[in-house]
């Protein structure tokens, strides 16, 4: 397993993946910096009906927790991650194949150890780097944003805080607000390793050079078209775009955030060891 992981480290692709992934959470971090003063440093602005804004006191607004890479809505870096994120997860994955398919690696393996072993350890080490390279770079912007925003949990009635009782966490992110980052981090991971399943069952399917990369990210975005589609009949989140972070725009619902990571990894699994089965 220390050889497959060795692999999916050491390639173009995971080098791309946490280059993308970096620039955007400094990029973001840039954004958090050009924050009114008064918003950055624990107040929140309030329009007036004459066009002006207003700082009001002893409100914890803006902080540390509500605007980092994993929950803010403020700025365009939180979406641009999350629409690439199945691309950043699948990176390593897919590139780490084709170099297989080119020096008939896989096969060799297969024929030693047998296809269960070999797709087993495949799948735990491809799910694992995933996971890693989308949380990294949201670690790094959390770091980043902590030398300069105030480390306070936001206040409840605070209209610039991005998580709402209806949503998964909502006490956890008032009352314990590191345990929150860890817990959202911890989704993002989780959605790394079913992005990354995805690309290792799709290579099994569409035998085109990188094609198996783009796929989990078709799926995504049709999740994401049905949800608009559906937005006024469906009250809760179901698109894993939205799911991939806590501070979705609709309820979103713990059972559906498992139970579409437990599905995708499933599913993937089932269909790579079929196909694998038949190839010998």
């Amino acid at each position: 397993m220390k050889k497959e992981l060795w692999k999916y480290f050491h390639n173009k692709g995971i080098i791309i993946a946490v280059l993308v992934g970096s620039i955007i959470a400094v990029v973001e971090s840039v954004s958090s910096m050009c924050l009114p003063s008064d918003c950055v440093f624990g107040q929140e602005l309030i329009l007036l009906p004459n066009g002006k804004y207003c700082a009001t006191a002893n409100v914890r607004g803006i902080s540390i927790f509500c605007n980092w890479l994993g929950v803010t809505t403020m700025n365009p870096g939180n979406s641009l991650y999350y629409f690439l994120l199945p691309i950043i997860a699948s990176l390593p994955i897919g590139v780490t194949i084709e170099n297989e398919k080119k020096s008939n690696y896989y096969i060799h393996l297969k024929q030693r150890y047998g296809y269960r072993k070999v797709l087993i350890r495949k799948f735990l080490m491809g799910m694992l780097t995933g996971g890693i390279v989308v949380t990294l770079p949201l670690v790094f912007n959390f770091l980043i944003n902590m030398t300069f925003l105030p480390v306070a949990s936001a206040n409840v009635i605070s209209e610039v805080a991005p998580i709402t009782s209806d949503q998964v966490g909502s006490w956890l992110f008032y009352t314990h607000s590191f345990l929150f980052v860890i817990a959202d981090l911890s989704i993002v991971f989780l959605w790394g390793c079913s992005m990354a399943a995805l690309c290792i069952a799709s290579e099994y399917i569409i035998s085109k050079k990188y094609i198996s990369i783009f796929v989990p990210l078709v799926i995504c975005m049709i999740f994401e078209f049905s949800s608009l589609y559906t937005a006024e009949d469906i009250k809760i989140e179901f698109s894993p775009m939205q799911l991939f972070h806590l501070a979705t725009i609709r309820a979103n619902s713990i059972f559906i955030i498992f139970g579409e990571i437990l599905f995708f990894i499933i599913i993937s699994f089932v269909i790579s060891m079929r196909k694998a089965k038949n190839e010998i």
